[in-house]
């Protein structure tokens, strides 16, 4: 008997690339769950939003495709479940092995000329100061299973200094989608070293997605 609809809260993307991403992801989570309703929903910039597809779902259980914590797991997710009694929230995807699986395989996607000796494992940011933690916890799993050694950064102005003091480095990119992150990713890093392409519909990213939704349903009874 199917549990509960499931709905996958992703941010919002002007890109055309990021949205397809996105959409890919929700489609190969739907391949593994067939008998399972799976709903897409935004947090920002596009719709459907959280809260209309709450109307639809009142008894749905939310997966934030977020990477870490930040404002929408801690301020814009609550606020709008807190109206709709029956739903529940799982926690953020990560840091979690899987991602760092389906980092390394984008990373190996990169072919680069030469085998790096170091990795920058870049994320988007954010004001929660909570972030970095997850973000080095990222960072240490990523060493982990790679050998070598992984330094978690953020966009910003210090990032191309950052990246050119590394040792023979590869930049891992810890986004979930295309977008104005990636871009400007990109940009600062070009001709530094070797950027990998977004995390996207990988299928580890998809059964940690089943695997946040089945504990929520576990929890439940």
């Amino acid at each position: 008997m199917p549990g509960p609809p499931l709905v996958a809260a992703a941010h919002g993307t002007a890109s055309l690339a990021g949205q397809a991403t996105i959409r890919r992801l929700v489609d190969l989570i739907r391949s593994e769950r067939p008998e399972l309703t799976v709903s897409l929903c935004f947090l920002d910039v596009l719709q459907p939003d959280l809260e209309g597809t709450l109307t639809q779902h009142p008894d749905a259980i939310v997966v934030p495709l977020l990477l870490s914590t930040g404002y929408h797991v801690r301020t814009d997710i609550p606020a709008i479940v807190a109206k709709y009694p029956q739903v529940r929230v799982t926690p953020q995807l990560g840091p979690e092995r899987a991602l760092s699986q389906a980092l390394l395989t984008r990373l190996q996607q990169t072919k680069p000329p030469v085998a790096p000796r170091s990795i920058a494992l870049v994320a988007g940011g954010s004001t929660v100061a909570e972030a970095a933690d997850d973000l080095a916890a990222a960072a240490a799993d990523l060493a982990e299973l790679t050998g070598l050694p992984v330094q978690g950064l953020t966009l910003g102005d210090g990032l191309t200094a950052a990246v050119a003091a590394l040792d023979q480095p590869a930049v891992a990119t810890y986004l979930l989608a295309e977008g104005f992150f990636f871009t400007r990713l990109q940009t600062l890093c070009s001709g530094l070293a070797p950027v990998a392409p977004v995390i996207g519909a990988h299928p580890e990213v998809a059964s940690l997605v089943l695997r946040r939704y089945d504990d929520e349903v576990s929890a439940r009874l």
